[in-house]
């Protein structure tokens, strides 16, 4: 049996959720015990929509699948386990904007005490010597650079260059998971 993951990540024209946008919502199912995809890479984009609100509201309800015969969310319900990079960034920045925006919605279940979820920064900082400053994913994976720019581009309409950077986010982190369940299928201390 296939133990399912899912992929999640954000992208904001800033990190202050009091101010900044929702500009894009990314996931994956991967497999847990091999890095495999399972699913396509679902980007859903703000510039689609006539405002934030209406992308929230469909965003999570597109987000709700079948799994035999039970309807769940996938990616804001406690199961599947989430897998990401700073993803106490993902729920904060979700749950103050979907306050913002007035959205009825009882729980964002993306991380937490009784939420299954499998953060990579923590290894990130480790890879970087227990430094936080230098663990950002561009610094410790195949990534091609950090997400500053994406503001920049939602500014001037360059979409294509925030999708193109969100694959290659997908692409880096997946390698990076990829290459430490190889690595540390061994390791014990």
């Amino acid at each position: 049996m296939v133990e399912k993951l899912i992929y999640l990540d954000f992208e904001t024209t800033g990190l202050n959720p009091e101010v900044d946008k929702l500009l894009t919502v990314q996931w994956q199912e991967i497999d847990a015990n091999t890095g495999i995809k399972l699913s396509e890479l679902y980007v859903f984009k703000l510039w689609d929509y006539d405002n934030e609100k209406q992308f929230i509201e469909d965003v999570i309800k597109k987000s709700i699948v079948d799994d035999n015969g039970k309807r769940k969310m996938l990616f804001l319900s406690w199961w599947p386990a989430k897998l990401g990079y700073n993803l106490f960034f993902e729920q904060n920045f979700l749950e103050k904007r979907i306050e913002i925006n007035n959205i009825e919605f009882e729980d964002v279940c993306i991380m937490g005490y009784s939420v299954p979820a499998l953060d990579l920064k923590t290894v990130g900082v480790l890879i970087n010597g227990g430094s936080f400053k230098g663990a950002a994913l561009d610094d410790i994976s195949s990534k091609q650079t950090g997400g500053q720019d994406v503001p920049l581009w939602y500014e001037n309409k360059e979409y294509e260059k925030i999708v193109e950077y969100v694959k290659d986010e997908t692409v880096a982190f997946v390698d990076l998971y990829k290459k430490l369940l190889e690595h540390m299928q061994d390791f014990r201390i």
